[in-house]
């Protein structure tokens, strides 16, 4: 693996947030030799993607996909192959690699990398083979997509193998079949077939129904359905609320809309040009057509929800927002409220607007931030990446004690420290007896602020200088970010005035301006 991670605990007064900083340290062979059954699988009976760093892919086992239309099968003679729902392989190692026969154990490495040995641990084939290759990292995960993609997920990096050899991320998938299904479906409805119509007398600028379903079932329905795909995938997240929303008030799922017996579908390919020349009976002439038309404008009505995601989050989490300037996204879990997501892009937009030219904003491109909502740690850990932020739980800042965390290319803050007095899991473990005293600090913006500060200062690599104006704690410079924008306001006072003018070189002149907390649920 091309980096290590180095961690860093401080115990800072009144806040007590933990911060993580990775560094760069050298780098390693991805094909290593060794025995198989050293890899740990963290979740032995997972049958679902994404699968996580440090996991075996169980010979003979399923793993489906969000969508539950593709799954991930290890094979018993070795080949590792991708099956749609009907069980018709789209992807195949075999057609990559000679010797799938050879094939004793795949892995999804430490590294994040995907990784086939022989039974006795020799390396034979994996998409990074070597330190000079762009891998993946600990926090990444192996997914399918809506196609049946098998792809490698890297944090901040997005895509970085695809199985189909695209790298094409699955929201700009989503957007890319909502144009195309969008298309055709706007077709139907521009051609619409009414009873009786004889093309010879009735076509009144209309192309026939059967040209234009033909033309709609081979360039659109595939992207309808891997619309369709997606929103099974995300069903009943926060994200696709709009959606869901919309689908209650019509009654129907997404594919009863598509493939249902009301559906566009079921009876669009029935319908003929005239229709009583191919059929005794009128059902699918006059009421199928009308059925047609309904989800016709049932779909329109959904694709505007879809339009209007702004991203995608990691299976597993609940809710997705997306800065525009810079390119960065915030991702929560289902438990976190919309009014926390809001104030979390509110404070990076406005921390990002401030930063100078010597801090261009492009460099936060790609960066990403997790937020949850209390939680044992038992479950936030089950979070990628919140789970592989630390790899030791043991030690006296782990398990509940850990409400938050940075890094390179993502960060990790928790609602219940945001504008409350109290730390919810550390307060339980302290009424259990398993802490010495309870947490009633008081609370605003300052765990967002903080642990943003981190991530700047390993994003722009500015240890140089805040190592030498800030030599006691690396807490200290995350402290002077947050007097700059009043998260307490008084700790700018604690700091002299070089290293006030780093901070107002990075943000421009302190203001008086705070960050409302109004909104969020007590």
């Amino acid at each position: 693996m091309a980096s290590l991670k180095r961690y860093l605990a401080a115990f800072v007064s009144g806040l007590m947030v933990l911060s993580l900083m990775f560094v760069a340290s050298g780098s390693s062979v991805t094909a290593q030799t060794g025995d198989c059954g050293v890899v740990a699988n963290p979740y032995p009976e997972r049958t679902t993607m994404p699968l996580r760093s440090n996991t075996n892919i169980v010979q003979g086992q399923q793993y489906f996909s969000a969508s539950g239309q593709h799954y991930l099968l290890f094979q018993t003679d070795g080949n590792l192959v991708v099956n749609d729902a009907t069980n018709q392989t789209v992807w195949s190692l075999s057609d990559v690699f000679d010797n799938t026969s050879q094939i004793g154990c795949v892995t999804v490495g430490a590294d994040g990398n995907l990784v086939a040995k022989t039974a006795d641990g020799n390396f034979l084939w994996a998409p990074f083979t070597d330190a000079s290759s762009t891998i993946p990292d600990q926090a990444g995960f192996l997914v399918l997509n809506q196609h049946g993609a098998l792809q490698i997920w890297s944090i901040g990096r997005g895509v970085v193998w695809s199985s189909d050899g695209s790298t094409t991320s699955e929201f700009d998938w989503l957007q890319s079949d909502l144009a195309t299904c969008r298309t055709g479906i706007d077709l139907l409805a521009a051609n619409p077939y009414e009873y009786p119509e004889d093309p010879a007398t009735d076509n009144a600028g209309k192309r026939a129904w059967s040209a234009v379903y033909d033309e709609f079932e081979q360039s659109n329905l595939p992207a309808c359905q891997a619309v369709g795909a997606v929103i099974s995938s995300y069903q009943g997240l926060p994200v696709l609320s709009g959606v869901q929303e919309a689908l209650d008030g019509l009654g129907v799922s997404w594919n009863d809309l598509i493939d249902g017996d009301r559906g566009i579908t079921n009876p669009g390919s029935r319908i003929s040009e005239y229709c009583p020349g191919q059929h005794q009976a009128q059902f699918d002439c006059v009421q199928g057509s009308e059925r047609i038309a309904s989800s016709i404008a049932g779909v329109q009505q959904v694709l505007d929800q879809v339009a209007s995601v702004e991203c995608l989050p990691t299976i597993g989490w609940g809710h997705c927002l997306q800065m525009s300037e810079p390119k960065m996204t915030i991702i929560g879990a289902t438990t976190v409220s919309r009014p926390a997501m809001d104030l979390v892009k509110t404070i990076y937009t406005e921390m990002t607007s401030r930063l100078t030219d010597d801090y261009p904003k492009d460099v936060m491109d790609g960066f990403v931030v997790y937020v949850t909502n209390g939680g044992v740690w038992d479950d936030v850990s089950q979070l990628s990446p919140v789970g592989a932020m630390w790899p030791d739980t043991s030690g006296p800042m782990s398990g509940n004690e850990l409400r938050g965390g940075a890094s390179r290319n993502y960060l990790w803050v928790d609602e219940q420290m945001m504008c409350k007095t109290g730390v919810q899991t550390r307060n339980a473990d302290y009424e259990a007896g398993t802490r010495s005293e309870p947490d009633n600090s008081e609370r605003t913006v300052d765990q967002i602020v903080h642990e943003f500060a981190h991530s700047l200062n390993y994003r722009y690599n500015m240890d140089p200088m805040t190592t030498v104006l800030w030599p006691q704690s690396v807490e200290d410079f995350p402290w002077a970010v947050q007097g700059m924008f009043n998260a307490p306001a008084s700790s700018w006072d604690n700091w002299n005035a070089d290293q006030q003018a780093f901070v107002e070189g990075m943000f421009g002149p302190r203001t008086d301006a705070t960050f409302d907390c109004s909104g969020l649920p007590e």
